[in-house]
């Protein structure tokens, strides 16, 4: 660079000229009117050479502020450089103290040269403390021969390699390290990048603790999971397949997932599968049938995902299941609906249902027109509606009673108020219905029995009417038996007069009077006479008896003994009083 012009100097010296061709200008202004001397002329000459000198000295001058004037620029243009450069430099130093990596310096034996301040922090000591110290002190004894190799590989050949190791802080606690290793150039040394990779070997060891929890379920799940592309075919099948349809998985990867379809399903899948494709994201659930390995057709339900935006599964996943049993217990509840729906709808009893509340949800068309209802009305019915006050604790009770004991034990009986006005009278059983395992609501059957209490009533009259008929006629059949036994012992006492008063004492007078006769003639024939007489008294005696006996077998022996005494009375008009411990019979 050439020194700078003092310009200044030479304004100076241009000054003091010009105060010396002042000063001759005076002279020559003395002199003007003489002729001019040679030291005029030369003093012109030298204005002139002073003129073209200062013209020079001030396009010089002009030069030398347009040059002042881009030497600052350029001065300030380097200052800013510089600070752009140590600013840089800062930044840098910032960044690589900070970086989210360690960074460090290795010569081929481990010798740490240089350290950010990441990677003193990582192993836990002061970047002063860490320069010069060997990184094998930080390695753990599983990794070390695994550090040494890596080192081996990236020095000798300026190579590059990564490795993950095992490391060790200072205070003794371990984290995995990723180093990733550059030669650089120089006598066998590298730049080593030093990451914490702790999380992510974490992450990666539950994934594979996951992958295999996933594997497990996946082998071992009822469900198959079908991974197909956008064109059917089959790209991944879980092991669970085989349960399902026979197959192992080997056995279907690479073919259509329409192979197996039922003819009748086939085409409506396959408009599905079309219309499903656009759907990126979305779910589709359909039933369809497909033929086991066996032959037999299974009734399968799949649940698709489309993650054909997905990079990782890049496919459509379906989970299927066997819903065959499912499918057969749901024709056979729906046939048992049916069958109890036309129960429900045919029955000649009353069949109701209503909440635990007693409001009506439903009733059959023998209720309805029992009660005069439409179906319309059945919202705001409710069973307490169709009672009289005095029957409400009653239906209260069995209501709690079904509540308590799910079905109710004996039968009830209520009068139900009709829609016109006028009662009948129902006999009901009910039973709990129970959803999801709780009480939901109370069927019922109801008889009506209107009829029958009809003629109960009419039947318990007849009942009280021919009571009191045959009350009546009984006791004028005991007042006709008691006169018909005085008639008899009336008789009975007549033929014992006859036969015992009358008849025997004439023949005891005519067996004294033969008895009189033998003794005086001692007849054999009178003897004989005699004998008839007296086996004729006995019979007669023995004749007598025979209206006692019939009147005791008919009337028994406290009556009997009371009509004797009665008879005795009569007879021989001496008073007698009978009495019994018991007292007597009604008529006695």
């Amino acid at each position: 660079m050439q020194a700078k012009p003092d310009y200044e100097q030479i304004v100076r010296k241009l000054a003091e000229l010009e105060e010396i061709i002042g000063a001759l200008r005076i002279r020559d202004i003395a002199a003007r009117d003489g002729v001019e001397s040679v030291s005029s002329l030369r003093l012109k000459e030298t204005e002139v050479w002073l003129r073209e000198q200062r013209d020079y000295l001030e396009q010089l001058s002009k030069r030398n502020a347009e040059l002042q004037v881009e030497l600052e620029a350029r001065a300030d243009e380097l200052r800013s450089s510089r600070q752009a450069a140590q600013d840089s430099r800062d930044k840098y130093l910032d960044l690589y103290d900070n970086a989210p990596v360690g960074y460090l310096t290795l010569k081929r034996d481990g010798s740490i040269l240089d350290a950010n301040q990441t990677a003193a922090r990582m192993l836990g000591l002061e970047k002063e403390a860490l320069i010069r110290s060997p990184l094998t002190r930080f390695i753990g004894p599983d990794s070390q021969d695994e550090f040494h190799s890596h080192m081996n590989r990236v020095c000798p050949t300026s190579g590059h390699e990564k490795s993950e190791i095992r490391m060790r802080r200072r205070d003794g606690s371990e984290f995995y390290a990723l180093l990733d290793s550059v030669a650089i150039e120089g006598p066998g040394q590298c730049r080593t990048t030093l990451s914490d990779i702790t999380q992510r070997k974490r992450v990666e060891q539950e994934l594979q603790r996951s992958e295999g929890y996933l594997k497990a379920l996946m082998e071992h799940s009822l469900d198959a999971v079908t991974i197909i592309g956008d064109d059917g075919t089959i790209r991944y099948e879980s092991p669970s397949y085989e349960r399902l349809l026979g197959f192992k998985p080997e056995e279907r990867v690479k073919t259509s997932i329409f192979e197996r379809l039922h003819p009748d399903d086939a085409e409506g899948v396959a408009k599905l599968f079309s219309e499903f494709l656009p759907n990126r994201g979305g779910t589709i659930r359909a039933e369809v049938r497909a033929r086991h390995k066996d032959g037999s057709w299974r009734f399968i339900e799949a649940v698709g995902t489309n993650l054909l935006d997905n990079p990782i599964v890049n496919g459509i996943v379906l989970n299927l299941r066997d819903v065959s049993e499912r499918r057969r217990v749901e024709e056979a509840l729906r046939d048992s609906e049916e069958r109890y729906r036309a129960l429900f709808d045919r029955s000649l009893h009353c069949v109701y249902v209503h909440d635990l509340e007693g409001n009506f949800l439903d009733a059959n068309e023998t209720a309805l027109e029992l009660l005069g209802y439409e179906r319309e009305d059945l919202p705001n019915l409710s069973f307490a509606s169709l009672l009289s006050q005095d029957q409400l604790p009653k239906a209260s009770a069995t209501l709690q009673e079904l509540k308590e004991g799910e079905a109710q034990q004996q039968v009830s009986e209520y009068r139900l108020r009709c829609k016109d006005g006028s009662f009948v009278v129902v006999e009901t059983v009910a039973a709990v219905i129970y959803r999801e395992g709780r009480p939901y609501a109370i069927q019922g059957v109801g008889r009506n029995i209107t009829e029958r209490r009809k003629m109960e009533e009419e039947l318990r009259r007849y009942r009280e009417h021919l009571e009191d008929l045959v009350e009546r006629r009984t006791l004028e059949l005991r007042q006709l038996a008691h006169r018909l036994v005085e008639a008899q012992e009336q008789e009975r006492a007549r033929l014992a007069h006859e036969l015992h008063d009358e008849i025997g004492q004439q023949l005891t007078y005519t067996a004294l009077l033969i008895d009189r006769a033998m003794r005086n003639q001692g007849s054999q024939v009178l003897a004989e006479a005699k004998s008839m007489i007296q086996e004729a008294i006995s019979g007669i005696r023995s004749l007598s008896v025979i209206p006692l006996l019939m009147m005791l077998r008919s009337t028994g022996l406290v009556r009997s003994l009371f009509s004797l005494t009665q008879e005795h009375t009569r007879r021989s008009s001496t008073p007698v009083e009978f009495k019994h411990e018991n007292g007597l019979d009604e008529g006695v």
